[in-house]
């Protein structure tokens, strides 16, 4: 029973967020936007959702990904949330 609320709980939490598709902005410049009307998720995992999405992405080129700006916008509750990510891919060695 146990087990069941746990992952009840957790398809609850993650399952109202969406994660927009990779958009290029400028040269080697993206954006990326996770969303949530789930007054139970949080921003860490709003924003985590994004972050993933552009790592996966860059890794995809065998590159890393470079945070540039980070913007959320909402308010915690029953609106609407967002967590804009713009980034862009580096060589490896650049980003250690």
């Amino acid at each position: 029973m146990k087990t069941y609320t746990a992952l009840s709980v957790v398809l609850l939490l993650c399952g109202c967020t969406s994660v927009s598709p990779i958009q290029k902005e400028a040269r080697e410049r993206y954006t990326v936007t996770s969303k949530t009307s789930n007054p139970l998720v949080s921003w860490r995992h709003l924003m985590n959702a994004s972050v993933g999405h552009a790592t996966e992405f860059c890794a995809e080129q065998d590159k890393a990904m470079h945070e540039i700006d980070v913007g959320t916008f909402g308010v915690r509750g029953f609106s609407p949330r967002e967590a804009d990510l713009r980034f862009e891919c580096v060589p490896r060695w650049q980003s250690q």
